[in-house]
């Protein structure tokens, strides 16, 4: 098992991909959604939405959400 640490370690690594396989989200739908003007709008509102998800998750929730990812 891994430390909460070790694991906010992992989430700070990942890429559009990983945060969007973990959170269910896409970053395109941040800007169709929420009517952001550039790609790079929609980019930093995307990892910040996922990032406040991700600090809501408890231990055990976020490595579940790590070997789901990790591990397929």
């Amino acid at each position: 098992m891994k430390t909460e640490k070790q694991l906010n370690d992992w989430w700070q690594d990942l890429d559009f991909n990983g945060m969007s396989k973990a959170s269910g989200w896409d970053w395109t739908d941040f800007m169709k959604d929420d009517g952001l003007e550039s790609e790079e709008d929609a980019e930093a509102e995307f990892v910040r939405v996922c990032d406040i998800w991700w600090s809501q998750k408890s231990l055990t929730e976020k490595q579940s959400i790590y070997n789901v990812i990790t591990l397929g």
